[in-house]
């Protein structure tokens, strides 16, 4: 039904302050262990951004990047552009954030006299508090002449209190360590609670489109900020979410088949979940709760192992309010009240081979892993477009057929006796079954539900070499993507990536030693003909030590080949993105190395 094409770009500055302390404490007794681990962080943000962007319903011809942004943002702007564009957004926004963030969490553990028995009790608890300002000159113009400007400021402050208790005991068994089994209980506490005001400043005149006031400006007194508020768009939640868990195994049995042990760890939850909610005229307290068996089987021998889980994951209490939030018109999001629970299902194999030296380290290892995983009554978003705005609006709900299988197989050995030659090798094999919502406005009589079918490959092998200070390594990636869709207008996909390059780690004169390493990235089968790029990187570091100062010299992408736009597939198959980076540095490390030995 034609396309639509977006281009925007973000000028911005950002300053960030922090300071952040993280402590552990361990004291040992004869039968007991303490650990206590207080965590503490605060940080501050502030962001200075322009937006621009703009939806066209032709494909902008543009000589460099951004070409069809800098003609529709001159005066005047390009007529041609002007007849295709949809919507076009310039957004001054200027954000302020700061938060503090303290966690202290431990356990003890006790064993039994006489007993290789034990208690074990765990706990986390955690205090967030975050507060963030921003303000926001959203200038948004249609292509049939409508204006909808918006100068905006919003006062959040969340605060979030969660505590964590979990009490184990565990049995041993007998002198064979037959029968071995453990039982505990977890409790799990969060309180979320959210005020969020949004102020419409340019229902002043003095604050409109013809001010040409600056961001962030605000009134003088509160009272004349207070009537500017935005109810439909403010809110206010409080969320209490309690969860007990009886965790732990049960004794381990013996099948008549192959040696095979099994257990089960019977996973009975139950949930109580609160919200207080305010938006405007429209208030709700709800409350759900639920029991729930999520249990996980066990079944194997040694370094062979089957195990199947179930989780349920319940959608956010938000997510279920019958709200509908306006705040960006170009965006626009609803609840949905009918939301199911997620089942989720998964199966996983594992199968390892080990040898070891003398010393009981490992020389060579092989292992074998293979998953299947289904989601019943996933979650996806709804989503219906309006191609003569572009404005979309989305609506959470369930869908099912999502699942994906896959397997790997890896190696880690080392090859000769001396203990110079190391091979790495991860072969990887996968396929998703990918199922979501695509709606146009005015074709529902469409099948909205989009079905992608994804077949992965990826194989990635190195070989190092090492003798003394000197060391010499190559390496290989290769990843295949074969993708089919039961939209019409669904291009099958065949991608490939394929990387290699060399590595080494050499000892110069003057006590100087370069680590450097070279590749060769390739992508090929890409629709979009840019993206099949040849990219030649070289990177390389100086190091020197004087005493307990060592100083680096970083260099990234030597040669200026990387380029800088990276462009990906998203799982249904859609888009094709790019984003701008900054692929080539130097960079100078100074270190200095402290260490303080505790007296006797």
């Amino acid at each position: 039904g034609g396309n639509t094409y977006g281009r925007s770009r973000n000028y911005g500055k950002e300053t960030e302050s922090w300071i952040m302390s993280m402590n552990t404490i361990k004291k040992n007794w004869t039968r007991t262990k303490l650990e206590i681990l207080p965590q503490f962080t605060y940080y501050k943000n502030t962001t200075n951004n322009l937006v621009q962007s703009a939806t066209l319903s032709v494909a902008p011809n543009e000589k460099y990047r951004g070409a069809s942004l800098d003609s529709l943002f001159a005066s005047p702007a390009s007529k041609q552009l002007k007849e295709a564009m949809l919507n076009q957004l310039s957004d001054h926004q200027l954000n302020r954030m700061r938060y503090y963030d303290g966690n202290l969490s431990g356990q003890i553990q006790w064993k039994m006299p006489q007993s290789p028995d034990g208690i074990i009790l765990k706990t986390e608890n955690r205090y967030f508090n975050k507060k963030n300002e921003n303000a926001s000159i959203y200038d948004l113009n249609y292509k049939n002449g409508v204006q909808d400007f918006r100068n905006k400021y919003n006062d959040k402050w969340n605060l979030n209190l969660r505590t964590i208790w979990d009490a184990c005991y565990y049995y041993n068994g007998n002198i064979d360590y037959k029968y071995r089994f453990s039982a505990g209980l977890k409790y799990t506490h969060i309180y979320d609670k959210n005020n969020n005001d949004l102020f419409r400043l340019d229902k002043y005149a003095e604050y409109g489109g013809a001010s040409n006031v600056g961001v962030g400006y605000l009134p003088s007194t509160r009272d004349s900020l207070q009537r500017a508020i935005d109810a439909d768009n403010s809110f206010r939640s409080h969320i209490n979410k309690d969860r007990y868990e009886l965790t732990g195994n049960t004794p381990s049995i013996k099948l008549p088949v192959f040696g095979l042990h099994a257990f089960l760890s019977p996973g009975v939850n139950y949930r109580s979940e609160r919200i207080d909610y305010t938006r405007g005229a429209y208030k709700k307290k709800m409350t759900r709760n639920l029991w729930s068996l999520e249990p996980t089987l066990f079944v194997g021998k040694d370094n062979c192992h089957f195990k199947y889980n179930v989780k349920k994951v319940l959608p956010e209490l938000t997510d279920i309010l019958d709200i509908t939030t306006t705040d960006n018109p170009l965006n626009l999001w609803s609840g949905n009240p009918n939301l199911k629970n997620t089942d989720i299902h998964r199966i996983d194999f594992f199968r390892g081979f080990y040898k070891y030296n003398e010393n009981f380290t490992s020389r060579r290892a092989i292992e074998i892993k293979a998953y299947w995983q289904l989601m019943r009554n996933a979650i996806g978003q709804y989503v219906t477009y309006d191609r003569n705005t572009g404005v979309v609006h989305s609506t959470p709900m369930n869908i099912n057929g999502n699942w994906d299988m896959g397997a790997s197989f890896d190696f880690n050995g080392i090859l000769d006796k001396k203990n110079r030659f190391t091979l790495s090798n991860r072969t990887e094999i996968g396929y998703i079954n990918s199922v979501d919502y695509v709606a146009i406005e005015g074709e529902s009589g469409k099948d909205p539900r989009s079905s992608v079918r994804t077949a992965k490959a990826n194989e990635t092998v190195s070989l190092d070499y090492s003798f003394g200070k000197y060391s010499f390594g190559a390496k290989l990636r290769c990843a295949y993507i074969h993708a089919e869709g039961s939209r019409e207008d669904f291009k099958t996909i065949n991608t490939a990536d394929v990387d290699y390059g060399l590595n080494a780690t050499l000892e110069l004169p003057l006590k100087l030693r370069l680590f450097t390493d070279i590749t060769l990235y390739s992508r090929y089968g890409y629709s979009d003909k840019s993206m099949n790029t040849n990219n030649l990187v070289w990177n390389a570091r100086l190091e020197r030590s004087f005493g307990k100062f060592t100083v680096m010299a970083d260099g990234f992408d030597l040669l200026g080949k990387l380029s800088n736009v990276r462009k990906v597939i998203n799982a249904q198959g859609r888009t094709e993105t790019w984003y701008n980076t900054v692929p080539r540095y130097a960079m100078l490390h100074i270190m200095y190395k402290l260490h303080f030995k505790p007296k006797r």
